[in-house]
């Protein structure tokens, strides 16, 4: 995905949105610019998974141009989230005018799970933001869809443009309108350390800058939203490598003045989509006491174990059909499965 705006906690939730247009390169591109990758398209593998993680120090992202470095240190995992494409129901083209295409974030942080949906046109590869929504606020872009631009997309690439619709938040309703400011304005290395785990990526950066205004009534611009958004893609992965959001929300009539969210995601892998859709369980009995017992056709390369607050418990490599879970306190916990077919995920409680 390209770009992913969220709000959380302000409104009570998290909504997406994904939107810059992008025309024409810029003169004067350094002649080492043959180094970066092109951000080749709009969309996320389906079934992509993230870690959702957290920084105490919080993140340097200021370095840009050719050739940049980025050092994200001190991250531990929170949660995960991930991306699926879906095609449009029958109400949600109704509703969203010209919509082609779905994209659903689902987040998990303990036991906290929030959906957020994208709508977006597909015009033989020129994409458009129709709209966006989550169960707390809904905004629809009818009056002015803006243009994404048209894909690969290149170091150098930048524009600006406007939006404008209307929104519903709570008993809230009416228009809105801003500008959004898009730039591929970077490449170079990217070095994260995530739980003490060190790993080292080559990608191009795509950055965009948000100004949403509200209105109520008669009264203009009685909320503000600005978002920066920075999207890391690394070559051959369709997925960003990492994301990183931040919201700052102003809403007087609501006593919100300059409140601040963060959100941070690193790419981990896809899920088998064979195994994704299925409800077969992967592990008995749930819930379990001592033992845990893997219930995979195929060989297990690696099982991840994560509670509540995104801490892993228990990692192990090429794992016995019977796992010790002795040591584990009683709660509820994240399993992940790692085999040749994909990421496999499930829910498990002790007790």
């Amino acid at each position: 995905m390209l770009l992913i705006i969220r709000i959380i906690s302000t409104f009570g939730g998290k909504f997406l949105i994904m939107k810059t247009k992008l025309l024409g390169l810029i003169l004067g591109i350094p002649l080492f610019s043959w180094a970066q990758s092109p951000i080749q398209t709009f969309y996320p593998t389906d079934n992509s998974t993230y870690k959702m993680v957290q920084s105490a120090l919080g993140i340097d992202q200021s370095a840009t141009g050719a050739n940049a470095n980025w050092n994200f240190s001190d991250l531990l995992q929170i949660g995960t989230s991930i991306d699926v494409n879906q095609a449009p129901t029958p109400n949600q083209t109704t509703n969203y005018p010209n919509t082609t295409q779905v994209t659903k974030n689902t987040s998990t942080i303990g036991l906290l799970i929030s959906d957020s949906y994208m709508f977006s046109k597909n015009n033989n590869g020129e994409i458009s933001i129709t709209g966006l929504t989550n169960p707390t606020i809904t905004m629809n872009f009818t009056t002015n869809n803006a243009i994404v631009g048209t894909f690969p997309m290149d170091f150098g690439y930048s524009n600006s443009d406007n939006l404008a619709g209307n929104y519903v938040y709570g008993t809230y309703n009416g228009t809105l309108s801003g500008s959004i400011n898009t730039s591929v304005d970077a490449y170079g290395t990217l070095n994260l350390n995530i739980d003490d785990v060190e790993s080292t990526y080559t990608v191009t950066r795509l950055k965009s800058v948000q100004n949403i205004s509200l209105n109520y009534s008669i009264f203009p611009n009685v909320g503000t939203i600005v978002q920066t958004v920075y999207s890391y893609y690394e070559a051959g992965n369709a997925s960003p490598i990492f994301r990183s959001t931040e919201t700052v929300v102003n809403v007087p009539l609501q006593g919100i003045v300059n409140q601040t969210t963060v959100v941070l995601e690193k790419f981990e892998g896809v899920l088998s989509d064979a195994n994704f859709d299925k409800n077969t369980a992967l592990t008995y009995p749930n819930p379990m006491h001592d033992r845990l017992y893997l219930n995979v056709l195929e060989e297990v390369q690696k099982i991840t174990i994560t509670d509540v607050r995104g801490r892993i418990v228990k990692s192990i490599s090429k794992p016995e059909q019977m796992v010790d879970v002795s040591t584990l306190e009683n709660g509820l916990y994240l399993l992940e499965i790692q085999s040749a077919q994909g990421i496999q995920i499930q829910k498990i409680l002790k007790n």
